[in-house]
Order: structure tokens, then C-alpha cells, then sequence
């Protein structure tokens, strides 16, 4: 397991200067903001200590999101189940995803799950009652897709 300090010596070695403030935790991983222009910061996994470097563009609740639902690792989206097909489309199309109205009516429906980071939202919208969707990766299946506790910044070290 992977703490605090580990976690910012990995961090550190992805080259960019790390933040002193705004540090953030869950029971899989920190997040380490960095001062460079192009990225948030890095998400250190606390079992593997692996490092995932976030984008800037849009929120960082949707990279942080992205990162649990593992769309920022090679892999599969799939789809399960549709309850609402024209919303689904619509959401998927607009995460950059290539889906007919028939694609949805044979499920699962499988892409991959690299998508543009600069729809990270608009997949965040694809709502359990829109769809249920998981992706199938190296890491395994990760979700659910939600943080699992609340998401507060510690005090800074």
C-alpha cells in the first residue's frame, strides 16, 4: 500500500513540480496536483503505486471520475443495458463513440473506452437510468462509477 509520501516520490518522478496544497484521497488512490500548464495533476494508485497523469481541459471531478471508471487506461466500454436508447446514443456519439440506434439493440455493445478527454462530461452523463455501462481493461472491471466516499482536499504537509 502506497502512502502519502510514496505517493508524492512517485508523483514527483513523472517530472512535473508538485503542489504543496489541495492533496486528495481515497481508499484507491491520491491525487497530486502539479504546477504545469496541460495537466491537474497525477493520480498515484495506492496498490500498485502506479501514476496516471490528468489533462486540464474541463473539470477535475471528471478526470477523477474518468480515472475510477477506468477510461483513462486501454480497454473495452461496454454496454449492458439501455433504458433510454436515444438518450444513450445521443451521449455516446457525443463522448465520441460510433453507435447506431441497432448497435443498442444488441447488447453488450463493445467500444473502446479511450475517448476524447475533452468529453470526459458528456460520458459522465450517460446516467445508470440512460444506460449501464462498464469497462473491461488490464486492470480488470472497474466501477462502480461514482467516488465512493466524499472527495476532500487534505490539509497541506
Amino acid at each position: 500500500m502506497i502512502d502519502l509520501e510514496e505517493a508524492r516520490t512517485r508523483a514527483a518522478a513523472c517530472g512535473f513540480p508538485l503542489c504543496a496544497d489541495g492533496v486528495i484521497e481515497t481508499d484507491r488512490w491520491w491525487f497530486i496536483p502539479v504546477l504545469q500548464i496541460g495537466s491537474f495533476g497525477v493520480v498515484v494508485d495506492k496498490a500498485d503505486g502506479r501514476c496516471t497523469c490528468l489533462g486540464s481541459v474541463g473539470r477535475l471531478e471528471d478526470w477523477l471520475w474518468a480515472y475510477d471508471a477506468g477510461l483513462l487506461d486501454p480497454g473495452e466500454l461496454v454496454v449492458t443495458h439501455v433504458s433510454d436508447p436515444a438518450r444513450a446514443r445521443e451521449l455516446l456519439r457525443t463522448a465520441g463513440f460510433s453507435v447506431t440506434t441497432a448497435d443498442l439493440q444488441t447488447l453488450p455493445l463493445r467500444r473502446s473506452a479511450e475517448t476524447s478527454w475533452m468529453r470526459l462530461a458528456e460520458l459522465r452523463a450517460l446516467a445508470p437510468e440512460i444506460a449501464r455501462w462498464h469497462v473491461e481493461g488490464p486492470r480488470g472491471v472497474r466501477g462502480p462509477f461514482a467516488h465512493p466516499q466524499p472527495v476532500l482536499p487534505l490539509e497541506p504537509t
